[in-house]
């Protein structure tokens, strides 16, 4: 009885939504013939932009308490709905989606931002200090869809490790108190590539402008604002190395890179602990390039996840760290050649 009742807003939004199209589509094909034209369409345009997203909020997510935000995709939605319904407006409509877009995108990373900052409040200290997933986790909360959410988390991330996780303005990072932390940049030489890298695309990054910019200035900007990003995440893989190190807890092995790939290996899945990579079993390289990884077999693969919401499985996983002899012994696994 009470699964029935909590269903009955949400079958009357449904009921009145398609009332509001079934009336949009019929008033729309009549609308040339009608005195005034164009306030029938401004009316249909507000019915389908801002009623049905209304109505969804009203009986879907204050009646029926479906989570908030679910309503982005019924906005999307409606959108979409009010191009293919309006079809002589979706000028309009275009520039109303790019007054908005902003705006939302900036709501939204705001929204982002404050349940991050609230999750580290709540941690009170105890959980590492890992801003990119919890920048993953209040963007899944807030957003439906997961490729969305991740692309989102991600980019916060970039400009969070390239601006602002330095010294200057970030606190020590934390492991949890029960973890073994186990770096891998001080001895990978990985600065090194770094600085080269920086050096590369700041060098081309002005004469590639130039040069582009005698066949298509708009191509040459995009170039230009290519690089700027490219220098930014480059910037922020190498904090993110120091920041975000290896753990060895009780029953999991954290292995990060970075912000390329973080992956849970559950202890009771390690078999052993090889010098080489393997021939033809599934693996992932999360070592930094110059460095001499060791490869953990598994005895299932597990899910590695990426930037933007990349995911690989793997049996084989390779690690590389500062203190190779060290992590093995904590492994327990002799190295097999």
């Amino acid at each position: 009885m009470v699964r029935r009742i909590s269903r009955l807003p949400v079958l009357a939004f449904a009921l009145l939504a398609a009332w509001v199209y079934v009336t949009a589509l019929s008033l729309e094909r009549i609308r040339p013939a009608l005195q005034h034209p164009g306030l029938v369409s401004s009316g249909l345009m507000v019915d389908l932009l801002l009623g049905v997203p209304l109505a969804y909020y009203l009986l879907a997510v204050r009646r029926a308490g479906w989570p908030a935000r679910t309503l982005i995709p019924v906005v999307l939605f409606s959108l979409t709905g009010a191009a293919l319904v309006l079809p002589d407006q979706r000028e309009m409509l275009k520039r109303f989606s790019e007054a908005v877009s902003i705006p939302a995108e900036l709501g939204l990373v705001g929204w982002i931002t404050v349940r991050t900052v609230r999750s580290f409040r709540k941690a009170n200290g105890a959980a590492a200090d890992d801003v990119l997933e919890k920048l993953r986790i209040a963007a899944r909360e807030i957003l439906p869809m997961r490729r969305a959410a991740e692309a989102i988390a991600s980019e916060m991330a970039v400009v969070y490790y390239a601006l602002f996780a330095w010294p200057l303005f970030s606190r020590t990072s934390r492991a949890p108190l029960a973890a073994r932390v186990f770096t891998y940049h001080r001895t990978s030489g990985y600065g090194a590539i770094v600085f080269a890298l920086l050096i590369i695309t700041l060098g081309e990054g002005l004469p590639v402008h130039i040069l582009v910019t005698r066949w298509s200035a708009k191509a040459a900007w995009a170039l230009t604002a290519l690089t700027l990003y490219s220098v930014l995440w480059i910037l922020a893989d190498y904090r993110a190395t120091r920041l975000r190190p290896i753990l060895l807890e009780a029953d999991t092995l954290c292995v990060r890179t970075g912000l390329r790939w973080t992956v849970r290996i559950p202890r009771a899945l390690i078999v052993a602990v090889h010098k080489k990579a393997p021939k033809s079993e599934p693996f992932l390289r999360t070592a930094l390039p110059t460095a001499r990884p060791m490869w953990i077999e598994l005895s299932e693969p597990v899910t590695a996840q990426g930037p933007y919401g990349i995911e690989k499985k793997a049996r084989w996983i390779s690690v590389a760290v500062d203190e190779a002899e060290e992590l093995r012994q904590a492994l327990g696994q002799p190295l097999v050649s």
